[in-house]
């Protein structure tokens, strides 16, 4: 429906890698939504002429007669390549193409695009807002997305990301969390309680939950960035956090599970001890994955399996295994469950059976994404991998991390990645 389209147009959130592409298929649609309007015009052509002044009536309606032809406003011709406007102004010959409206946006942005920069605030847009000037989101999944600034800031590698609105938060070896403005990408704040490498970060409403080396899980406001809690219960390394429900998971190098109850974090007792409510211990090795469903708690471990917990009993339902040298990371994508450190493995959960294995050269890998059907992976050997979840086809790879890359995410357009040399990459 043309509402429906001049609105996806009109989003901000559009994002697109050529704004030829968006007015090619525009003139498509419109086209199309006209052929039958056009077939009736040329069978009335032949009839004779009308009188003048009617000619010039028809011209000032031909624009309201064209379905569709009001979205080109939506188009941001000012951001075309020259000669290509130029084509459409001059060559073109196809029935939009004679249309007033079409003619007069493709020559004031060729205008626009020839008159100098120092002067362009002289010259006045009669057919051109201010928004079709701004340049559309890029997705760091098309071609020509690169690294477009590097955060740097932590002394030492860079282990756990994780977006929280328009805030971008890192924990490190070095110890510190550090949050970071996405827009300005600038570092807004650093925080500073534990004792040993920062592991895991979790976010949940207005609370950061941070999992170290030192055995804790720290709990912090977002909104002044302060300590709330310390968290104390496990024997070792705190290397997976997940808020499930009203429950906090941790899972520790002890191949522990401990569970929290999130409504003591609010009760405003800062100097009581909260002490954990229930401890699961199955599993042989590290606990480094955790991820959770409607009806399951997913836990992998070094030990080589996937534990499924019923989230109502929190009984141990279902083990998977095979994975080669354990599991490091786990995602979750509709009805499957991937998994991965020496190789990636794809589970269905209808079947619980493993639907295929996916390899690679070298290196294992630390993190997955799925983000828009697309599988990504962070490796050792400094790449991340990209996925199409549809065929499973190894889509391309991004180069330009500096030794191996321990963490990634996502805050819509943007990749975020973090590597063996301290540093965060931002791709777009």
């Amino acid at each position: 429906e043309e509402e429906i389209l001049a609105d996806i147009l009109a989003s901000h959130d559009l994002v697109c890698q050529s704004e030829e592409k968006i007015y090619e298929i525009l003139l498509t649609w419109i086209e199309q939504a006209n052929k039958d309007r056009v077939k009736e015009e040329e069978d009335k052509e032949g009839g004779g002429k009308e009188q003048g002044w009617q000619e010039k009536e028809e011209d000032k309606k031909q624009e309201e007669s064209v379905r569709g032809i009001r979205l080109l406003h939506h188009v941001r011709f000012p951001l075309m390549d020259g000669e290509y406007l130029a084509l459409e102004i001059n060559q073109k010959e196809s029935f939009i193409s004679q249309q007033p409206l079409l003619k007069a946006l493709t020559t004031e942005a060729a205008m626009w695009q020839l008159v100098p920069a120092r002067s362009k605030h002289m010259y006045r847009l009669d057919k051109l807002s201010e928004r079709v000037l701004l340049p559309r989101k890029r997705s760091w999944l098309m071609k020509g997305s690169r690294i477009r600034h590097v955060l740097q800031g932590h002394c030492e590698e860079v282990q756990a990301l994780k977006i929280h609105e328009d805030r971008l938060i890192s924990g490190s070896v070095d110890t510190t969390i550090r949050v970071w403005n996405t827009r300005s990408c600038t570092c807004e704040h650093q925080l500073r309680r534990h004792r040993g490498a920062v592991c895991a970060l979790e976010v949940a409403m207005d609370l950061l939950f941070s999992g170290s080396v030192d055995r804790t899980v720290c709990v912090w406001s977002t909104e002044g960035w302060t300590c709330l809690h310390v968290l104390a219960g496990h024997v070792k390394s705190v290397f997976a956090l997940k808020v499930v429900g009203g429950q906090l998971f941790s899972g520790s190098d002890d191949g522990e599970i401990k569970i929290w109850e999130m409504k003591e974090f609010n009760s405003g007792k800062e100097d009581v001890e909260i002490v954990p409510s229930q401890t699961l211990a199955m599993h042989r090795k590290a606990v480094c994955a955790l991820e959770a469903n409607d009806k399951h708690v997913f836990s992998g471990s070094f030990d080589g399996t996937i534990r499924l917990w019923n989230r109502k009993t929190l009984k141990s339902s279902e083990l998977l295994t095979g994975h080669d040298g354990g599991v490091c990371t786990m995602v979750l994508s509709e009805n499957l469950l991937i998994s991965g450190f020496m190789d990636i493995r794809v589970w269905d959960l209808n079947s619980m059976l493993l639907q295929m294995t996916l390899r690679w050269d070298s290196g294992g890998i630390n993190e997955l994404l799925v983000v828009d059907r697309k599988l990504i992976g962070a490796f050792d050997d400094s790449l991340i991998r990209v996925w199409d979840i549809n065929n499973w086809e190894m889509e391309r790879t991004l180069e330009g991390n500096v030794g191996a890359v321990y963490a990634i995410a996502m805050d819509g357009s943007r990749l975020y990645s973090a590597s063996y040399d301290s540093c965060i990459r931002v791709w777009y």
